[in-house]
Parts: C-alpha cells; sequence; structure tokens
C-alpha cells in the first residue's frame, strides 16, 4: 500500500472496497484508480456487509497517509478528475469526510441541487440522513475511533453509510458532499438487496482558480418523491418534515395558485404546438413546484453561502441542466409511471423545469429585495 502525494503534508491512500462476486469489476476500478488496493469482504460465506467489509476498508490506509479514500466496486470515475477535487477539498476542509456521490432521491442529493442553483461548489451533508459511501475521503487520524465506534454493533448493523453518518453525528465530524457529484454508479446489481439508484447531480469538477462557495445546511429543502412536491422542513431539533409543496409555497408568501397558473399557461402554448408529452398533469405541477421552489430559496437568500475564494463563480448552467434530469427522474421513483416516458420527453421536461426555475428566482429576488428595502 503506497499512498499518493497531493501536496505538502498531504499524502493519500486508495482502496475499492469489494466482495468477491465483484473481483473482475473491482480490479478494473483499482486499475483505473492506481495506485489503489482492494479490500474484499473477509466472510466469504455470510450474507454480504457493507459495514463488516467497510471496517476493513477503512483501516487499510497507507501508513504514511495523511488521508484515505475509498471506492466501492460499482463505480466510475476520471481518475485525474477525481484526484483533482480531493486534493481540493483536503485543503479547504481538511478535518472533514468528504463525499463524491449523492443519490437522486436521497435528501443529499436534494441539497447537491439546491447548492448547485445557489451557485456552491461544495455543500454539508444532511446530518440526519446516510453519508454516501461511493466515493468518501476519511482524514486517518479519524479512522481509530471509526472503527472503535463500529465495533459495538458492527454484528447486527449492515449499512456503512448509515454508522458512518451516526459517527459524524456523534463526533461532530463536518460531512461535506461535492457539487457535483464526481462517479457515476454503476448499474451491477445490488449484493445487498437495495435498489440501483442513479446520481443525483453529475457533472465536471470546478478548476481552482474558479472561486468556490460552501452551501451550508438549510432549514427548507425543496423534494420531488413518488411523484409528488414537497419540501423538507427541518425543526430546531434538526428533525425533518415533510411539507406539501402547496403548504410550503403559502409559508414562504408565495400564492399557490398563481404559480399554479404560471404552469397552466405554460402547458397550453406546448399543447397548441403539439410539443406536449404524455406525462400527466399532477406529476408536471409536482416538477414545476419544486424547480420553483428550488429558484426561489436560492435567490431569496435562504440557501447560507461561505466563500471559500476570492472570486466566487457563477451559477452553472450544465449543473443546472443535471440538476433537472435528475429531479424528474427523482420524482417518478416510486410511482407506477414507466421510467421510458422520460426518455422522449427529456428537451420538454428540461425546458419546462427551466422555466419553473427562472420564475421562482424571479419571485425569490423581488423578496429578498422587498425585505432588504424594509429592513
Amino acid at each position: 500500500m503506497t499512498a499518493v502525494p497531493l501536496e505538502a503534508g498531504i499524502a493519500l491512500s486508495i482502496v475499492v472496497m469489494s466482495h468477491p462476486k465483484r473481483a473482475a469489476q473491482a480490479a478494473r476500478i483499482a486499475q483505473a484508480m492506481a495506485p489503489a488496493t482492494v479490500v474484499t469482504d473477509p466472510d466469504l460465506t455470510g450474507t454480504p456487509s457493507p459495514l463488516r467489509t467497510a471496517v476493513h476498508a477503512w483501516r487499510a490506509h497507507a501508513p504514511e497517509a495523511t488521508h484515505h479514500l475509498v471506492l466501492q466496486d460499482d463505480v466510475d470515475a476520471d481518475r485525474e478528475e477525481l484526484l483533482s477535487a480531493v486534493r481540493r477539498g483536503i485543503a479547504l476542509f481538511p478535518d472533514a469526510v468528504l463525499g463524491f456521490f449523492a443519490h437522486l432521491d436521497s435528501l443529499n442529493g436534494a441539497m447537491l441541487r439546491l447548492a448547485a442553483a445557489a451557485g456552491a461548489h461544495w455543500t454539508e451533508a444532511v446530518s440526519s440522513e446516510y453519508f454516501p459511501c461511493q466515493a468518501v475521503v476519511l482524514p486517518v487520524r479519524h479512522i481509530a475511533a471509526l472503527c472503535e465506534f463500529v465495533e459495538p454493533v458492527r454484528a447486527f448493523r449492515r449499512e456503512d453509510d448509515e454508522v458512518l453518518s451516526d459517527f459524524l453525528s456523534m463526533y461532530r465530524i463536518p460531512g461535506i458532499l461535492s457539487v457535483p457529484s464526481l462517479v457515476d454508479h454503476i448499474d451491477s446489481g445490488s449484493l445487498t438487496g437495495n435498489a440501483h439508484q442513479d446520481g443525483a447531480l453529475r457533472g465536471t469538477f470546478a478548476p481552482r482558480g474558479h472561486g468556490e462557495i460552501l452551501a451550508g445546511m438549510v432549514d427548507l429543502l425543496p423534494f420531488f418523491s413518488k411523484g409528488v412536491g414537497h419540501c423538507m422542513a427541518q425543526g430546531a431539533d434538526g428533525a425533518w418534515r415533510r411539507l406539501h409543496w402547496i403548504e410550503a409555497m403559502a409559508g414562504l408568501g408565495i400564492d399557490p395558485r398563481t404559480v399554479d397558473d404560471e404552469l397552466t399557461a405554460h402547458l397550453a402554448v406546448r399543447t397548441a404546438t403539439g410539443d406536449r408529452p404524455t406525462l400527466p398533469t399532477g406529476f408536471l405541477t409536482s416538477l414545476w413546484a419544486t424547480a420553483y421552489l428550488i429558484g426561489f430559496l436560492a435567490a431569496s437568500g435562504r440557501v447560507p453561502l461561505k466563500p471559500l475564494g476570492e472570486s466566487p463563480g457563477a451559477v452553472r448552467a450544465d449543473l443546472l441542466a443535471a440538476a433537472w434530469r435528475s429531479l424528474a427522474h427523482a420524482g417518478l421513483k416510486g410511482t407506477s409511471l414507466d421510467r421510458d416516458l422520460l426518455v422522449g420527453a427529456e428537451p420538454f421536461v428540461m425546458e419546462l423545469t427551466d422555466a419553473a426555475h427562472a420564475a421562482g428566482r424571479a419571485a425569490g429576488h423581488r423578496q429578498h429585495l422587498m425585505e432588504g428595502a424594509l429592513a
């Protein structure tokens, strides 16, 4: 095991955690991420356990490493791009656990979309949810405590991402996610019974010099799930509760009927030109409302932003496009609608969500100016 020197005082070791059933796939990833080592599940006969394998992977760092990158065996990444982001993330957040993937229908995935709309390059992870472990960097100095934390539960808990999140909360260690995700989740079939989940916001890393921003945790998070638009509202105790988009808008001073009228007018034009796909109106209403809320919250100052450089960059159009694409797929999961409905409808869906985001952004900006004038 050899560590890769990234910068003065920073050395990174890399492992791929795997199960023997995926040996060839893990070897391919390790070769692409050289000098990476494959660490396999030590129990070849029992039920596959990500947590059991993760403990061995976490411990398998090089002696000289300051940080340790653990990849799962069902990801794909560009080595140079990922290591560039890892280097930058460690420089900015040396004591944090860093993640470079979030599932599209998770709260962390929703946070990535909102952070991208606010122009952020990194975001705090949602602490009450699992910490995504497809590609995670651990400061080596935390690994012994992490493994000790796991020991009392290792015999009966299986999910490494949930236990890692518990550890971060217990020891108040920051969990930071890159915006966008920098690895792809390969659909190779789950060994643990989890349904395959795509990434929330796949894109390219913004190189140093463009300026960077960290998005802090919000108390309202737009969330599209099972065909219904919501806002997840975080209380003072840190717990989240689900608000229907109508209730969320009313609480923000937005007339939901006006928003619905804007969508109706938009759909009327597309229907008249014959460009409207067969997606149900109710699905499109929730999609529109969620994108509208993302734009509103991003423009109204409700996303805490911390500049990390001298010249913060602008909102990236490519990341917004990725956000809208994943938002529609997130909302489709758990419904009876066929996923193929979005294949031919993607141009329409992208245009609709972009228009909703722009309308929400304009409304949020107006409210922000009014609140500033009254302050």
